[in-house]
């Protein structure tokens, strides 16, 4: 996409169609809402990294969760009480996730302060909105 403007246009930014981009993008995200094809996960302000469950312990026994499970389309992480959120989708985050279970051993986690503890991985944000960060 050419972001580069041929003149003034005082209606329209010069980013039009990149502005026009973002707004598909969070139509996308609304009927996805609307159908219920969106894991929405609680995230605090402390840092820049994003908690993906990959398994979940249950009656003594680990079983695949989260991430490795899920059929939503989408994957909304809602920024404390802030009113903020990062919306990815399944695909960017699984791949993101499986990146940094396999090159980044120190980022994987393990969550007990709840029923049932959790397996999973930080996600660095950067991960999430730079592609090549995970090639």
């Amino acid at each position: 996409m050419n972001r580069l403007s041929t003149g003034y246009e005082p209606r329209f930014d010069i980013d039009y169609e990149y502005g026009r981009q973002g707004e598909l993008f969070i139509a996308d995200v609304v009927a996805a809402l609307r159908d219920n094809r969106v894991e929405v996960k609680r995230k605090s302000y402390e840092d820049d990294l994003f908690y993906v469950e990959y398994a979940c312990r249950k009656r003594g026994d680990w079983a695949e969760s989260g991430i490795a499970t899920t059929e939503a389309e989408l994957w909304a992480f809602v920024i404390g009480e802030s009113a903020v959120a990062v919306v990815v989708t399944t695909e960017r985050l699984r791949d993101a996730a499986a990146f940094v279970w396999k090159h980044m051993p120190g980022m994987r986690k393990e969550e007990t302060d709840g029923s049932h503890p959790t397996k999973g991985v930080l996600v660095p944000f950067v991960m999430l909105v730079d592609s090549r960060k995970v090639a």
